[in-house]
């Protein structure tokens, strides 16, 4: 599990779902949701974005190694 600070949530979800594989995103209580290609998880992210005024802390858990590195080097660049 990894721990993302995203800034450009458009970005990150347009990159997640171009993704080959699932990615998982882990709620507060601990629940698994795979926002790959989840609209309706997506949507979520976005009221929870726009709510906080800024960026979204995620734990996420990417079993591909390549979709794993790219959402990181992304996550590094987003500032």
């Amino acid at each position: 599990m990894i721990k993302l600070y995203i800034f450009n949530l458009d970005e990150f979800l347009c990159l997640a779902d171009h993704c080959s594989g699932p990615v998982i995103l882990w709620t507060d209580g601990g629940k698994p949701l795979d926002i790959w290609n989840s609209r309706m998880i997506q949507k979520g992210l976005y009221q929870e974005y726009r709510k906080n005024g800024g960026p979204l802390c995620l734990r996420l858990t990417i079993p591909d190694v390549k979709d794993y590195f790219r959402l990181v080097n992304f996550s590094i660049g987003d500032m």
